[in-house]
């Protein structure tokens, strides 16, 4: 147990853990890597409805996203790296309920292992029932 209180991990953030939205503060603490993409996936958003912010014209989400295995989806999501600490780890697995709402799952994200929450329902589920987000950003209400 030791080692992994003292290890160091990387997570792919795509939605409200990415810098400067509102659930960031769960990584305080934690090293910004940098901007990272990863292939493979399709976003959703769970929500209600989407605005377009009246300053920039960009489209907002009133919900949070998810991510979800798509192997014939050629875009990508695009997000952020964070190295953490196993505290954080923990903390992020409770946030995303991990193993109930989203799977955390190793991936290769800029050729080194990273984690990212993957949703826990099938791809058809999702394109029936939440808002695509078809260009891979995530950008909410703030």
């Amino acid at each position: 147990m030791n080692e992994l209180i003292n290890r160091r991990f990387r997570v792919f953030v795509y939605g409200t853990l990415k810098s400067g939205e509102y659930n960031n503060g769960h990584l305080s603490g934690s090293i910004l890597c940098g901007n990272s993409e990863v292939k493979g996936y399709s976003m959703f958003n769970i929500s209600w409805h989407t605005i377009k912010d009246f300053l920039t014209g960009e489209t907002v989400y009133s919900g949070f996203p998810l991510v979800v295995k798509d192997d014939s989806n050629t875009e990508t999501i695009k997000g952020q790296v964070y190295n953490i600490d196993f505290t954080t780890l923990k903390n992020l697995d409770n946030l995303e309920s991990n193993g109930i709402m989203y799977n955390r799952e190793l991936i290769t994200v800029d050729g080194l292992p990273t984690y990212i929450y993957v949703y826990n329902r099938p791809l058809n589920y999702c394109k029936e029932n939440y808002i695509a987000i078809d260009n891979g950003v995530f950008k909410g209400i703030r």
